[in-house]
C-alpha cells in the first residue's frame, strides 16, 4: 500500500514538473524610516509561478533575507483585484515587473466607445450598482461592484466597473482587508 502511494506522488511531482513553466513577478522596495535599519531597502518579490518544483523547493533554495515566504494563491479568499492591487502596488516602473514570454496576453473585447458623454452620466446616475444590466451586457462576467465619480474641472463623468470572467453562478464572498487600500 505504502509504494502506491508513493508510486501516486512520483506521478503527481512528474506531471508538475511536465507543465509549461510560467511566471510573473514584480520587486518592491521598502525603505526604513526610522529605528534600527533606518535608511536601508527591504526588497520584496511578489511572484505567480505555474508548473516546475513545489513551493517548499522554491523556499529552500532562497537563503538570504530574514523571512522566505511563499503561499499558495487562494482566489476565493480576497479575489482577483485584491491580488493585482497587492501584485503591483509599489511597482516604480516598468522594469520591476517581468514575466516569461510563454505568458497568453488575454483578448478583451469591450464596447465602451459606444458610450456616449451624456450615456455615461446616465449611467453612473442610474445604473452604476445594477449588477444584472452589467452582467447582460458583457455575457460571461460577473459583477464585483462600479466607482462613478464627477470630476468638476472638466464636468465630465468616470465610471469604473470591476468584473471578471467566471463560469460560477455564486461568487464567493471577498473579504478585502484594509491593506488593499494602501
Amino acid at each position: 500500500m505504502a509504494s502506491g502511494v508513493a508510486d501516486e506522488r512520483l506521478i503527481k511531482t512528474k506531471r508538475k514538473l511536465e507543465a509549461p513553466f510560467k511566471y510573473y513577478y514584480s520587486i518592491e522596495e521598502v525603505k526604513y524610516k526610522t529605528g534600527r535599519y533606518a535608511g536601508r531597502s527591504n526588497w520584496h518579490f511578489h511572484m505567480f509561478l505555474t508548473g516546475g518544483l513545489p513551493r517548499e523547493a522554491y523556499e529552500d533554495c532562497w537563503p538570504k533575507g530574514v523571512r522566505v515566504n511563499a503561499d499558495r494563491f487562494q482566489p476565493e479568499r480576497f479575489g482577483p483585484e485584491a491580488a493585482a492591487r497587492y501584485f503591483t502596488k509599489d511597482a516604480q516602473g516598468r522594469r520591476r515587473i517581468k514575466h516569461s514570454r510563454n505568458l497568453e496576453k488575454p483578448v478583451i473585447k469591450t464596447k465602451d466607445a459606444s458610450f456616449s458623454r451624456r450615456g455615461v452620466e446616465l449611467l453612473a446616475k442610474r445604473r452604476a450598482d445594477d449588477a444584472a444590466y452589467w452582467e447582460r451586457r458583457y455575457k460571461g462576467f460577473k459583477f464585483v461592484r462600479t466607482f462613478a465619480r464627477y470630476n468638476e474641472y472638466n464636468g465630465h463623468w468616470y465610471l469604473s466597473v470591476i468584473m471578471y470572467r467566471s463560469d460560477q453562478a455564486v461568487l464567493p464572498e471577498w473579504k478585502v482587508g484594509d491593506w488593499l487600500t494602501e
